[in-house]
């Protein structure tokens, strides 16, 4: 079963994504900075490469990179395009032209026509086909996924995209750069496209919100502790992981990941623990590029077809696509995924002090009535007076604020005055 927990935090929203009472993902949105990939922009076009690609302003510090697959474009023009992938390691993002509303079962399209997941049924894919195909015959084009099902109401979705969509299109021949379209929150996309099992806030203002969408939502008080999600968070995230017979040493750069298997007793069984728990790292900390895997030696093809058959087994439900390359001559087991944008990890590294002063916050929060003061370090103060105030407002105290000199950036007291 698929449960989706959605924690809202001052200056922070946690969503965490879990798979038979294991938690496989988590997202993190702050401060409303969330990358939001699939947003829409009618872009300017800044540089083209030929053979290589075109950069686009799309508003940002750092141009957009548009693959030269997408077409002839010129210098100074305006172009529609959604991003797909979020900056990283120095790159800026990537776009695409090819546009697309995100309705969770179904989805609008750019391109005309009608499109219906061939993972579906053959029978059901030609009932849906006779049932849709009315709506497409003018204008953008539907993409139907392997979640419909013939009782969903999928005529009301497609209304809500196609006037999604109608006001997009007078904006396509404004002045570049312009943001045209945001998608949904993250937990309500989320619900659409996982359809949970089960479903838990832990706020009345979430809860509700999602219960808007005729969900069921179960009111859970600081669900990532009670569910003990915050134990697998810190686990996940940690260098040196305890596993069966052994442990797993995991090493993050910026476009490769290694992890590195060590242990006694059964190395077979050793192999195999860890080809299961890489599998979750991998989702949980949102690694992209090459991945590979120092196992224990193993000699005998078929221990090897044993180990490469589990870590495919271990890779085959993450959403962004697992290539499981096989072994090197070195000895090594190679992996590549997509890379979207900075892994986790990455994220949580580039903004210590943020980090650092939504921990006080949540702190803060959960304390009882009356004058509060922090004490923390000078770079946690100084982000909470300037870009962090919003953040500090949501606590809902009137709190105080003490630079210490000498405090750590993780180092806080809250003192009531």
């Amino acid at each position: 079963m698929i449960e989706l927990v959605v924690e809202r935090n001052p200056g922070e929203t946690r969503i965490a994504i879990r798979e038979d009472g294991r938690t496989v993902e988590v997202r993190l949105e702050r401060l409303g900075k969330s990358a939001r990939l699939g947003a829409i922009h009618l872009a300017r076009v800044v540089r083209v490469e030929p053979g290589v690609g075109a950069f686009l302003d799309i508003g940002g510090a750092v141009p957009a990179f548009l693959p030269a697959s997408s077409g002839p474009l010129v210098e100074g023009s305006a172009v529609a395009v959604q991003l797909v992938k979020g900056a990283v390691a120095g790159k800026g993002p990537e776009v695409a032209r090819a546009l697309v509303l995100d309705g969770g079962v179904l989805a609008l399209t750019s391109q005309p026509g009608l499109a219906i997941s061939r993972q579906l049924p053959e029978s059901a894919r030609k009932r849906l086909r006779e049932r849709l195909k009315g709506l497409v015959e003018a204008g953008p084009g539907m993409l139907v996924r392997t979640a419909a099902r013939e009782g969903d109401d999928l005529e009301a979705i497609w209304r809500d995209l196609a006037e999604q969509w109608r006001k997009i299109e007078p904006q396509l021949g404004g002045a570049p750069p312009r943001l045209l379209w945001t998608p949904p929150d993250t937990p309500t996309l989320l619900v659409r496209q996982l359809r949970p099992g089960r479903l838990v806030a832990g706020d009345a203002a979430t809860a509700a919100k999602l219960r808007a969408a005729s969900v069921p939502v179960e009111k859970v008080d600081r669900p990532f502790e009670t569910l003990g999600i915050e134990d697998e968070f810190a686990r996940a995230l940690a260098r040196d992981i305890p596993i069966a017979g052994g442990r797993l040493v995991v090493e993050e750069g910026e476009t490769l990941t290694a992890f590195d298997v060590n242990g006694t007793g059964n190395r077979i069984e050793l192999c195999l623990a860890a080809a299961h728990e890489i599998g979750r790292l991998i989702r949980f900390r949102e690694l992209g590029g090459t991945l590979v895997v120092d196992f224990p030696l193993v000699e005998g093809k078929a221990d090897r077809a044993r180990i490469d058959a589990a870590m495919k087994a271990a890779v085959a439900t993450d959403p962004q696509g697992v290539e499981c390359l096989g072994w090197t001559r070195a000895g090594l087991y190679e992996m590549t995924r997509p890379c979207l944008g900075p892994s986790l990890s990455a994220r949580l590294r580039s903004s210590p002090v943020e980090t650092a002063a939504l921990a006080a916050l949540q702190v803060l929060a959960r304390a009882d009535g009356g004058r509060l003061r922090l004490v923390a370090a000078p770079e946690v103060i100084a982000w909470l007076e300037g870009e962090g105030a919003p953040a500090l407002k949501e606590t809902g105290h009137a709190v105080a604020l003490e630079a210490k000199p000498g405090y750590g950036p993780e180092q806080f007291d809250v003192v009531r005055d």
